[in-house]
């Protein structure tokens, strides 16, 4: 299992996002970045003035690329978006590890099962820990619910007002 990082076992301290802080948007594998669009969208509608970076890297066929390699890249491009975020960025991850970057203070996934039941990078550890809300959400499959204003307002939104 991965070692996780500092900004990541601070996670216990989760708060909600406040008006105009830093959010992130990664997407998920075999994707891109455009898929995330309708998302920052989502988000820019309900907490307007919050600045969001949706991550253009590793999109497509490139997602694949080794994990590190990805966790290396992301960081290199949202590097200076997070410096600007003294508290820390709040992230939204579609099927990827983002949360190994740094000075996250919310992290949102969403992941398949499969994930979680062999613990591939911690999740079944951190909800034993009681870091975890889980949904299953009837009707909407994996890949449909970035492009969800239903899912946004249900199941996401609540963790960021």
């Amino acid at each position: 299992m991965v070692e996780l990082s500092d900004s990541f076992k601070q996670l216990d301290t989760v708060g909600k996002l406040r008006y105009k802080e830093k959010l992130v948007v990664m997407h998920g594998i075999l994707s891109s970045y455009d898929s995330m669009t309708n998302m920052v969208q989502f988000i820019q509608k309900a907490h307007p003035g919050t600045e969001v970076l949706n991550v253009d890297a590793y999109n497509d066929a490139d997602s694949v690329s080794p994990m590190w390699d990805q966790v290396n890249g992301v960081q290199s491009k949202i590097q200076s978006f997070v410096e600007g975020a003294p508290d820390g960025v709040h992230m939204i991850c579609y099927s990827q590890v983002c949360f190994t970057l740094m000075r996250v203070r919310m992290f949102l996934l969403v992941a398949t099962g499969m994930f979680y039941l062999q613990d591939s990078f911690g999740l079944h550890t951190l909800q034993n820990a009681g870091k975890i809300t889980a949904y299953t959400v009837p009707g909407i499959q994996h890949t449909e619910w970035p492009n969800n204003q239903d899912v946004f307002s249900t199941y996401i939104e609540p963790w960021l007002d």
